[in-house]
């Protein structure tokens, strides 16, 4: 992997960037380099809330009655019987399953994207140790996701102000926030404040004076 990235960048501190879900395998890559390998990266997150830490039982049965309720005046609506028997069986398989494990879960029927439930697999099962050394810099959107009532993102650390991150830091994380939610932050005007944050911190980590 170190090998891989020098033949990128040949000198200096590795810089690792990753947007949405993708800031998690720019953080494992950063820990596993640091870890295995000895080389500090600098990570920058960008949207990218913590992995999901275990939770209660009651947490858990909170978050199943919120889905349910919010699926249950959907499927009331379903045209045909047999579609609404198929969603209270996936609703039941569901339940046994996010009840009884010792994370949250997502209702799988609630996105229809391969894609989605590709990832939601991988944030329902990734956890790196706690206390990594990785220094991570982490940059929020500062407005209200406009998704946010959706119940697909009711588990999600993002109302906490360092994303959920501490926890899995030895080193708190550095927050800047930024104009946009998480779909215009990557856009103009946004995305130039952000480039330029981005190398803000970069400087700063380096121990130099940005311009």
């Amino acid at each position: 992997m170190a090998g891989i990235i020098r033949g990128v960048q040949s000198q200096g501190v590795p810089a690792l960037v990753g947007y949405s879900w993708g800031g998690w395998l720019a953080f494992e890559v950063a820990r596993q380099l640091e870890q295995r390998e000895g080389i500090r990266c600098f990570t920058a997150l960008i949207g990218t809330d913590a992995p999901l830490r275990r939770t209660s039982f009651i947490r858990r049965l909170a978050h199943f009655l919120w889905n349910f309720f919010h699926c249950f005046w959907r499927w009331l609506r379903e045209a045909k019987r047999w579609q609404r028997i198929l969603r209270w069986r996936e609703m039941a398989r569901w339940a046994r399953q996010s009840l009884f494990a010792d994370r949250l879960q997502v209702p799988k029927n609630l996105v229809s994207w391969p894609i989605a439930r590709h990832m939601i697999a991988l944030i329902e099962t990734y956890g790196p140790p706690p206390k990594s050394d990785v220094a991570v810099d982490l940059f929020r959107e500062r407005d209200v996701y406009p998704s946010q009532p959706d119940p697909i993102y009711f588990w999600q650390p993002g109302h906490l102000p360092d994303g959920g991150w501490n926890h899995w830091l030895r080193k708190p994380a550095r927050v800047h926030w930024q104009r946009g939610d998480h779909a215009t932050i990557l856009k103009p005007p946004n995305v130039s404040e952000l480039a330029q944050a981005i190398r803000q911190a970069m400087d700063e980590q380096n121990g130099q004076v940005p311009d």
